[in-house]
């Protein structure tokens, strides 16, 4: 049943003042995460990313050369993610930091606010769609950064709409997938994930249309428009500046055991602390069981999927919470009927249930009201609007974005360019992408997060374990000097040698240089 049809009789028994629950949550969430916007670049993939959508917007071509690398000059790149780049690099030109933050804080709320909007349209109470929105919500900020995959969460729902509202027998926008294929395949490669939907849609009905005693004929009939929707899907993920080459990407980098079994959003998850994901899978579990209406094949199989996913890395919660919520969501309140009925003497149960379905009722005409959309607006307006203004309102600074100095090298890397310290880095893994954004072309790195291959990831980490053969990988790269965290086994093991000097320190980082004659300025200067 519909949100309209449930509620509908509610309009005239509600005060024009009650303000709309979808938009208190988004001006909520938007503006607590704007007030610590700064934690979205606390990824240092952020600054490569926006280094090279200016190159791209500045060459007016695509790169199939990476030029970061001063260890593996010439490596073929494909840019897979170029879209997302160049539009951080237009609001970064525009509005700076600032402008990056907000382009991805509005694409997460923007998202959480359709998965709101969806669970109303599929006739839950507004109250109960708030609740499990803030929970897809927690869920999901375990993985929200400024980066390239942060599009893959509004695509995500989107296609998972489409075909839930498709295979329901209500509106036919199946023609929409292929063309959100088109963006999303040179935005990121979560665009592999649609088409994965749309391949358990299309085999579900096929396998409905032979064993199910019910309309064979109108499986058969989605199925045939499903695979032809697939097919289209297929093809327009070939329309990139790469082509066909990309649809193996995605299954090459999550094949590859070294790259998931060393960087951290690839790694499955703590529980111990990952308590939110913790809850949605103990809820959303339960009311699957308790509720009369069992999750169908489609259901099933997403929830497999990408259950699968989220518990083999951790970067996939964020998806699985957009899927999963709104099927726990639409079960609750029949899964609430039966606890009542086995209950029939609990009166905090009873209470709960009936001042639920009062709020329901009470809330339902407001979310009906397009008048709801106004304070998002606003809010959007204003927010970029000062950004645009270099974030002040009145000459008084109330917007600064920067990197965090706390997960990033910020104050290290000062030190390196205001010294003019020369030659080639030895850097850490997940700070390559800040140094590159900081100083390219002045510096080029040895590593960073754009990970082009196993031989060169072996090497970095035999050199930060101090392993043996260490030096000699040096002197190969000819490493004048070296960016890491202080508790690495190589900064001691430099430091004994006798041929390097640490010339920086603080809590995250420490600079040492090598003993060279074009270094004895720096190190009489500072050595520590």
């Amino acid at each position: 049943m519909s949100f309209a049809g449930r509620f509908g009789d509610a309009e005239e028994r509600i005060p024009r003042g009650i303000p709309s629950i979808g938009a208190m949550l988004f001006l909520i969430l938007f503006l607590v995460t704007l007030y610590h916007g700064s934690q979205l670049l606390s990824d240092g993939d952020t600054g490569w990313h926006i280094i090279s959508g200016e190159r791209i917007l500045a060459t007016h071509a695509f790169p199939h050369v990476y030029p970061y690398y001063y260890t593996m000059s010439g490596a073929h790149w494909q840019d897979f993610e170029w879209l997302s780049e160049v539009l951080m690099a237009v609001c970064y030109k525009m509005m700076g930091l600032n402008g990056v933050v907000l382009l991805t804080l509005s694409v997460i709320t923007l998202t959480i606010m359709f998965l709101y909007r969806f669970m109303l349209r599929r006739g839950v109470n507004p109250v109960l769609a708030a609740l499990f929105t803030i929970l897809a919500a927690k869920v999901s900020s375990v993985h929200w950064l400024a980066r390239p995959h942060i599009f893959s969460l509004p695509m995500t729902l989107a296609f998972f709409v489409i075909l839930d509202t498709y295979q329901r027998g209500e509106k036919d926008r199946l023609l929409l997938l292929p063309l959100l294929t088109i963006p999303w395949v040179n935005l990121h490669g979560g665009y592999i994930l649609g088409i994965f939907f749309v391949v358990v849609y299309a085999s579900g009905n096929l396998l409905l249309s032979v064993i199910s005693p019910g309309d064979r004929r109108g499986y058969r009939t989605k199925a045939g428009r499903l695979w032809l929707i697939l097919a289209l899907c297929v093809a327009a993920a070939c329309i990139n500046p790469y082509g066909p080459a990309l649809l193996t990407l995605p299954f090459r980098l999550v094949g590859n055991k070294f790259l998931v079994n060393h960087i951290w959003e690839f790694q499955s998850p703590n529980f111990h602390y990952e308590l939110p994901a913790e809850i949605l899978f103990i809820v959303s579990g339960a009311i699957f069981v308790i509720a009369g209406r069992k999750p169908n094949l489609f259901e099933g199989a997403l929830i497999i999927l990408l259950a699968h996913m989220s518990l083999f890395a951790m970067r996939f919660f964020p998806l699985f919470a957009l899927v999963i919520t709104p099927m726990a969501a639409v079960r609750f309140e029949d899964a609430l009927s039966r606890i009542l009925a086995g209950a029939r003497h609990s009166k905090i149960l009873e209470g709960i249930g009936r001042r639920l379905k009062k709020a329901g009722k009470t809330f339902a005409a407001v979310e009906m009201r397009p008048t709801w959309r106004l304070p998002v607006i606003a809010c959007l307006a204003i927010t970029f609007a000062i950004a645009v203004n270099g974030g002040k309102v009145m000459n008084i600074k109330v917007m600064d974005m920067h990197f965090s100095s706390k997960s990033l090298p910020v104050n290290a890397v000062n030190f390196a360019l205001d010294n003019n310290i020369k030659g080639n880095v030895f850097n850490d893994f997940a700070w390559g992408g800040y140094i590159v954004y900081r100083s390219y072309p002045r510096y080029k790195v040895f590593i960073d997060g754009n990970w082009l291959g196993l031989p060169m990831m072996r090497k970095y980490m035999k050199i930060l374990s101090g392993r043996a053969g260490y030096e000699k990988l040096l002197e190969k790269y000819n490493v004048d000097w070296v960016i890491v965290a202080p508790h690495v086994p190589l900064v001691q093991l430099l430091l004994a040698t006798g041929k390097w000097s640490l010339v920086y320190k603080d809590k995250n980082a420490v600079v040492i240089l090598k003993d060279a004659p074009e270094n004895q300025g720096i190190v009489g200067k500072y050595r520590i």
